[in-house]
């Protein structure tokens, strides 16, 4: 009887420092806290890009005639690659009748500067008019005149036969194939489409508002499937039509990082939405939202928490630029906050005891 009396006398004690020390714990929630950083930097926004290639062509012979191979799509070429063939016997023969003429003409003109310098000879006897002469000398300029056109004509049937091989102008990959073997095609028709799949740039469209603050940018924030980086921005074109009211930015892709991207692929790219200026920073999860009030609590050395009213002036990714009455190095709550009071005691947990695990991953 007196071991269950002293078993119950333990359990009730047991119990009862429990009790006590859950209502210590509730009277001094725990926190975590990083410090307040004043920085420079710049709001950003947000949107969407693409991965596009610097090179991507929709091809065509330049020739009519009928198409005898194409490339399959997803051959791969180097530059000056054969894509497609045009049946060239129509143009063959061209040149060769062409090649034909010309020899022709120049038969004629070597004949007529014969006759000439024997009616000089006649001339210079007197045995002739001038009027003779006058018209030999024109008979021979007019064939000079169609040997040169013949020429020209000739040049332009090789540069016909020359485009019945349809050659890449870069290298890269066939993406379709718009004609297949055997039809007839037309100078102008699309026969195949082909990109650079190396040589690759990210575009995107951002609100004609920022267009000058990105401009003055050197570089960037892109986010995508491989994590994030920093990257050149290559141009911006600040024209918009009515409906968008959007600028479009090309950003350069460094070459040791091509083979991160495709093309096609979607990344987010951070916009700066305005110029650089000093701000207190803080994480995005140390704002405590109310009632169109947005507020942060601060440590001070007595552990007790201190509610400061904030103004939100952008943001990047996990930290957000604040406007209060804030000071560098102050202790601000990360984690715990949306239950505090202005005053309350806290307690402050390490990282270790309380780790940040979002911020910044």
């Amino acid at each position: 009887m007196c071991v269950n009396n002293r078993f119950f006398q333990a359990l009730f004690l047991s119990a009862t420092l429990a009790l006590t020390s859950f209502s210590a714990l509730q009277a001094n929630p725990v926190v975590s806290v990083v410090p307040v950083s004043k920085e420079v930097i710049s709001p950003t926004a947000m949107v969407s890009g693409q991965v596009q290639s610097r090179h991507a062509s929709e091809l065509s012979a330049g020739v009519n005639g009928k198409l005898v191979w194409i490339a399959e799509p997803g051959t791969a070429v180097a530059e000056g690659g054969v894509l497609a063939e045009v049946d060239a016997r129509p143009y063959e023969l061209a040149v060769r009748q062409l090649e034909a003429q010309l020899k022709r003409k120049n038969i004629e003109i070597e004949r007529t500067k014969r006759d000439l310098e024997r009616l000089s000879d006649l001339y210079q006897k007197q045995a002739i008019s001038a009027r003779e002469i006058d018209n030999m000398q024109a008979d021979l300029a007019l064939l000079q005149s169609d040997e040169e056109l013949l020429q020209l004509q000739l040049e332009q049937a090789q540069d016909d036969l020359k485009k019945t091989t349809v050659r890449a102008p870069f290298a890269g990959v066939v993406t379709e194939r718009l004609q297949r073997a055997g039809e007839d095609v037309t100078g102008t028709a699309p026969l195949l489409g082909l990109v650079d799949v190396e040589h690759l740039e990210i575009r995107f469209h951002g609100p004609l508002a920022y267009s000058d603050f990105t401009r003055q940018a050197a570089q960037v924030s892109v986010y995508y499937s491989g994590g994030d980086t920093r990257m050149p921005l290559r141009t911006v074109i600040p024209v918009s039509d009515a409906r968008s009211q959007t600028f479009t930015g090309v950003l350069k892709i460094p070459a040791d990082m091509q083979g991160a991207f495709r093309v096609g692929e979607l990344v987010t790219v951070a916009v700066p939405a305005a110029l650089p200026a000093e701000h207190f920073v803080v994480p995005r999860d140390a704002l405590v939202i109310g009632k169109g009030t947005t507020s942060v609590y601060v440590i001070d050395s007595e552990n007790k928490a201190q509610e400061v009213k904030v103004s939100i002036a952008g943001g990047s990714g996990d930290y957000v630029n604040v406007v209060g009455k804030l000071q560098n190095g102050q202790r601000v709550v990360v984690r715990g906050a949306d239950t505090l009071r202005h005053g309350q005691m806290v307690k402050v947990l390490s990282t270790r005891e309380f780790p940040l695990t979002t911020i910044g991953s």
